[in-house]
């Protein structure tokens, strides 16, 4: 029986690429927020260096590599030669870049919902999450959207220094369930990133799937709506 369930956080139960305007215009948004907040603090910066020296180096830094890094790139070391003195620090640029997002995210289909019934059924749960940013930028929104109250824990890649599928970052996360793996349940939209390496310590893993991209993989169940995972708290998914 499953007694945790893990979540994904981004393209999962939370939707970061809702509203209006495009990630351009959201990432934009953002630097403007850090230029003024620069500003602020006595450390003015044209727009022209925040591109150069913040911005443009972190698209490179996101973009997909040949090789796996099993961190995320630090971004507080690009913003830090931006900041003199102490008004503001790093941290707190980076939230307010990461701000335009969150205010445009949505929880993902019926989350809120299938959380309040799981929370009915006695489950526990948790968010395991890659994020190249510091998790209370996350804890913001989970919280404005009104369901931070329902997750135990949140593990954030960056606040924890290693990425998922890396094993250690799941070992930690079962460990703090207090449950046997065959107990924990991770869901997730990404087999590779989210759901191989806990399947291979015993974990029961879902494939969340809305659109159908991947119904033929075959590896795992897989459902459309968070719902379905009703059905899976007592079946054997091995």
């Amino acid at each position: 029986m499953i007694r945790f369930v893990y979540f994904d956080l981004g393209n999962t139960i939370v939707d970061y690429h809702s509203g209006p305007v495009t990630e351009r215009e959201k990432d934009e948004m953002g630097l403007e927020l850090m230029r003024s907040g620069l500003a602020r603090a006595g450390s003015p910066v044209s727009w022209e260096r925040l591109m150069e020296k913040f911005y443009t180096p972190l698209m490179k830094e996101m973009m997909p590599k040949g090789v796996y890094n099993r961190a995320e790139p630090d971004v507080e070391a690009l913003i830090a030669p931006l900041v003199r003195g102490e008004g503001i620090t790093p941290r707190e640029l980076m939230d307010l870049f990461f701000q335009p997002a969150g205010e445009f995210a949505v929880a993902n289909y019926d989350i809120t919902d299938t959380l309040a019934e799981l929370k009915r059924r006695n489950r526990k749960m948790g968010i395991l999450s890659n994020t190249p940013i510091h998790g209370s930028s996350h804890e913001a929104t989970l919280k404005r959207l009104g369901i931070r109250s329902y997750f135990s824990h949140c593990l954030y890649s960056f606040d924890e220094g290693i990425r998922k599928p890396e094993k250690e970052l799941f070992l930690k996360a079962i460990s703090l369930t207090n449950c046997e793996a065959g107990e924990v349940m991770m869901v997730g939209d990404n087999p590779g990133i989210d759901l191989d390496t806990p399947a291979s310590l015993g974990m029961k893993c879902l494939l969340f799937d809305p659109q159908g991209m991947n119904g033929s993989f075959g590896k795992y169940p897989v459902i459309s709506r968070f719902r379905e995972i009703m059905n899976h708290l007592d079946r054997d998914l091995t």
